[in-house]
């Protein structure tokens, strides 16, 4: 299908929520949001090792390498538990994962305008579809990046302001944004089960950067918080229990994954999932909508549909609905990611 298509055809249910994968940050930059072109940015000169692994791997995946030294922290862990390699591999899974989050700050785009106004345009259209004026769906995002915080708090003359700008659980003190727990957090309809680059754990409070705020720019605010040792929220584990575990230890983490498996109750609903492969990882998240009961899925694809990525993603599509309880069927759909045009107009 093109979008609009998919779009038509999801018009028989109630309700439209939506899941974004990297692929919706990577259309918009993708010399800088591709795992590839991130592996070329990132400063491996602490720790050459993690930099050989790669290599070693011929890969560029970030998750991948780090589930890798998970794995081998199990095989040390029986193997040779009181030795120093098990030590290391610890301490550089730590460090992939802070490396991943100064990557992606150190080159995120600096500021909202560095993205044009026909970006935000596209993607605001993209977006009503799912969190308009006249929907009521929900929209979850893995990505880190502050594309969607943008596009969301970006004002258009010619668009009305989605109403996903209500609260989402963050109230305003002493000129900070504190998350104040779920009942305050019903309005929202963005959520980011992962974290993301403007959100931090104090291990106090959960607070929010604002570009409101007078510490400048969040891009800006958030490296001064990395340059003061403190790093974003971000579940960057490399295994989908690691990342649950993770969640679950976190409030506003574990409330976004709960929101995620409510819209996945709901079987006079549908999803669309945008720039996401599918993969292993995220079934702590995926399983709200393979195992949840909602009518249908429209899953984007990207480039050729008989690609090795493409074949796996329809696999997997077609395997969440053979396993479906036959009271609450799952439809699967696919449409090509290009003719959503997320940020660029048609």
């Amino acid at each position: 299908m093109t979008f609009e298509e998919a779009i038509t055809a999801s018009e028989v249910y109630a309700k439209r929520n939506l899941l974004l994968g990297n692929g919706f940050s990577i259309a918009c930059r993708p010399n800088i949001f591709t795992y590839h072109s991130l592996f070329e940015q990132a400063d491996f000169s602490a720790t050459p090792e993690l930099a050989a692994l790669f290599a070693s791997l011929s890969s560029r995946d970030f998750e991948l390498v780090i589930r890798t030294l998970n794995n081998a922290e199990k095989v040390l862990e029986v193997y040779d538990p009181d030795g120093q390699t098990l030590v290391n591999v610890r301490e550089h899974q730590s460090a992939l994962r802070e490396l991943l989050i100064r990557t992606i700050s150190e080159n995120h785009p600096a500021n909202p305008g560095d993205i044009t106004e026909e970006e935000y345009r596209s993607c605001r259209q993209f977006l009503t579809h799912f969190i308009g004026a006249d929907t009521q769906g929900k929209a979850f995002s893995v990505n880190y990046d502050l594309l969607l915080y943008w596009a969301v708090l970006h004002t258009l003359e010619d668009l009305p302001a989605l109403p996903c700008r209500k609260t989402d659980g963050f109230g305003l003190t002493d000129g900070n944004l504190f998350w104040t727990g779920t009942q305050s957090a019903r309005p929202a309809c963005i959520y980011y089960p992962h974290g993301a680059l403007h959100m931090f754990d104090t291990g106090t409070s959960i607070t929010k950067l604002s570009p409101r705020r007078d510490g400048g720019p969040i891009v800006d605010q958030c490296r001064q918080h990395l340059e003061d040792g403190h790093f974003p929220m971000f579940v960057a584990e490399g295994t989908s229990l690691q990342k649950q575990t993770k969640i679950s230890h976190n409030p506003f983490l574990f409330h976004a994954s709960e929101q995620l498996q409510q819209a996945g109750k709901e079987a006079d609903s549908c999803f669309f999932i945008y720039g996401h492969s599918l993969d292993s990882n995220d079934n702590h998240l995926l399983k709200a909508i393979s195992k949840g009961n909602c009518g249908a899925i429209f899953i984007s694809l990207h480039g050729d549909e008989n690609s090795e990525a493409n074949t796996a993603i329809r696999e997997r599509a077609h395997g969440w609905a053979a396993t479906r309880d036959p009271a609450f069927p799952l439809n699967v759909h696919f449409f090509d990611a290009a003719t959503a045009h997320v940020w660029d107009a048609p």
